[in-house]
């Protein structure tokens, strides 16, 4: 025992009032080692409860692995949630245990100053008392900050699960993002859908989406997905058109020529032609025509 704890423990002693047989005895316990025993015992004692707390832990942390693998399949939308037990009246628990260490610390004082306890009784029984508010208060301090690391895990998880909700959405509709206008609508859109109760637990996704396709119904807005779509039938429409055959307006390249003017050859006034009006008339002639032309 170092200086400062035995001047400690010396004051402590004579606060208390004892005769020096009982210094004597209570400084023959410290030396003996009887407090650090007794600790022990205490320890051995807690051990089984600690160790059975400790696979309870265990068998609960790998029951979502367990169940993962009986379903013999990933499921793309887990996400890890950090769970607490309920500490509902826990807060009033403590603070009635820590009345009743109080109340028990005082009578065992009592007890002692009115002879009805001796030093060694008395030492025990504060002892054991001490143990077992510890253990109460102990256990309670743990459950309160788990359940407060818990409910700060599930505020910032479903933050950011909101946030990437919002990036998805504005990745599909990059109009909302853009214009500071059809954000204010879809704003007061979601606030709408929000205090609905029959939309109590969609997913944010949903809200986003939802809202969306009301404020779009409300402007007369084309969405993306119709625009692309529209886009799409547009293109169809052109390619089929370049596919079917053009008819052509009768010309005098389908007309046999009069005797007369066999001389002349069959696309002489063809000859005749310049500039836009000679590319017309080869566009005109079959491909017979085209290649007989291009022979001559």
């Amino acid at each position: 025992m170092s200086d400062d704890i035995a001047e400690e423990t010396a004051e402590n002693y004579d606060n208390l009032g004892l005769t020096e047989e009982e210094l004597k005895v209570l400084k023959s316990e410290d030396e003996d080692g009887v407090d650090n025993e007794e600790t022990e015992e205490d320890s051995e004692e807690a051990a089984p409860e600690t160790a059975e707390a400790t696979e309870s832990d265990e068998d609960e942390s790998a029951e979502p692995e367990v169940k993962a693998e009986a379903k013999g399949e990933t499921d793309t939308t887990f996400a890890p949630v950090y769970s607490s037990d309920s500490t509902e009246g826990l807060t009033e628990q403590l603070e009635q245990a820590t009345k009743e260490f109080d109340e028990r610390s005082e009578e065992l004082a009592n007890k002692y100053e009115n002879g009805d306890l001796s030093f060694s009784e008395y030492r025990k029984a504060e002892r054991q008392l001490n143990t077992e508010y510890d253990k109460v208060r102990n256990e309670a301090t743990a459950r309160l900050l788990k359940a407060e690391i818990a409910a700060e895990h599930s505020h910032q998880a479903a933050q950011q699960k909101w946030e990437l909700e919002q990036s998805l959405f504005f990745q599909d509709n990059p109009g909302y993002k853009e214009d500071a206008i059809l954000r204010g609508a879809l704003g007061a859109q979601l606030e709408a859908l929000y205090a609905d109760e029959a939309n109590a637990g969609k997913s944010g996704i949903w809200f986003l989406r939802e809202a969306g396709r009301l404020v779009d119904a409300r402007f007369n807005r084309e969405t993306p997905a119709a625009q692309a779509k529209d886009l799409d039938a547009a293109k169809e429409s052109l390619r089929k058109k370049a596919a079917k055959p053009v008819n052509a307006p009768k010309t005098l390249a389908s007309v046999p020529t009069a005797e007369a003017n066999q001389d002349s050859g069959e696309f002489a006034h063809i000859d005749k032609l310049t500039g836009l009006d000679f590319e017309r008339a080869l566009s005109r002639l079959t491909p017979d025509q085209y290649e007989r032309y291009m022979a001559a």
